[in-house]
């Protein structure tokens, strides 16, 4: 797998001896940055992780080449992509093949607004990654971001191009037939994925289904993928999700309420799609009411503040 949206910067040498290494203060501090960045706070984990490098007293293991990838997000979240990209550089020159850091790169350049410098990274990408679908979609995702539907599309064609060496294959070629508006080609790859095995391709099939207005077969689909997933947090949420993109807020409701008995699932994640999904019913007096709990517990998002504003008024 790559490392979506990318880790990473670092001001030191990327050689260097371990002499008088502290990896336990090191370690240390590469927790306290992990901590300052998922609370937003990228300055403080920046601050942080060159704590740790300083630590690390040049030393280049597993540890202090996560600690880098995590500096140069931070530097990128922070706004300072310009530096992502040169520790970047520095790393490539180690290793030019390495389609991670490649992606990483491009990520940065379009934080930078080098959309061009972004292609081409993502170009490196790619052609050190042959038939990478994962890679595809998260370049795809990036310049959709980036609202550069073009070269979003453009990625997913050219993945068209890999070879099928397996149901798995023909379910990717699917879905990506489904991103680019082609139903037809869709149902044929996913169909045939199906017929093979491809349990994921189910719940494409039903996304399909629910997009062109198939209620029963969007729902019998969900439901065989259900039956399949019943023990999966993780799967069933991405079912719920399914659902509720395409509509179909009965069954959203249904599978996020049976998310809320699971005792691994994404509690978070599950009660504001069942909150949605109650919008989109038109049941704003059961949305309202679990905007309420939902605040109880993490009453400083402000999304959901202004949400329960807003479903008030629609009571």
């Amino acid at each position: 797998m790559i490392l979506t949206g990318a880790l990473i910067i670092s001001t030191i040498s990327l050689s260097g001896c371990s002499i008088g290494k502290d990896r336990e203060q090191e370690e240390a501090y590469r927790s306290e940055g992990i901590a300052a960045f998922k609370a937003g706070d990228y300055q403080t984990a920046i601050e942080k992780f060159d704590l740790a490098l300083e630590e690390s007293k040049g030393d280049t293991s597993e540890l202090e080449t996560d600690i880098i990838y995590y500096k140069a997000k931070a530097l990128v979240e922070n706004g300072d992509p310009e530096s992502a990209i040169g520790i970047y550089d520095e790393i490539l020159e180690e290793d030019p093949s390495d389609s991670n850091v490649w992606y990483l790169r491009g990520c940065a350049s379009l934080a930078a607004g080098l959309i061009e410098q972004a292609d081409t990274d993502y170009a490196r990408a790619v052609q050190n990654a042959p038939n990478d679908y994962e890679l595809t979609f998260a370049v795809y995702q990036a310049f959709k971001d980036a609202e550069q539907p073009e070269k979003a599309n453009a990625a997913l064609e050219q993945a068209l191009a890999f070879e099928e060496e397996s149901e798995e294959d023909l379910c990717r070629k699917g879905y990506i037939c489904y991103l680019l508006d082609d139903t037809q080609q869709a149902n044929s790859y996913l169909n045939q994925a199906i017929e093979e095995g491809s349990d994921q391709a189910v719940l494409y099939q039903g996304m399909i289904y629910a997009q062109t207005g198939q209620r029963e077969e969007a729902v019998t689909m969900f439901d065989r993928y259900a039956e399949e997933h019943a023990d999966d947090p993780d799967e069933m949420l991405d079912l719920a999700a399914a659902a509720e993109g395409g509509g179909l807020y009965e069954e959203a409701i249904r599978y996020y309420s049976a998310l809320r008995e699971m005792e691994d699932a994404d509690g978070q994640a599950v009660l504001k799609g069942l909150i949605a999904s109650y919008e989109g019913s038109g049941d704003y007096e059961t949305a309202y009411t679990l905007l309420e709990e939902y605040l109880q517990s993490w009453p400083d998002d402000e999304s959901a503040q202004k949400e329960l504003t807003f479903v008030q008024t629609r009571r």
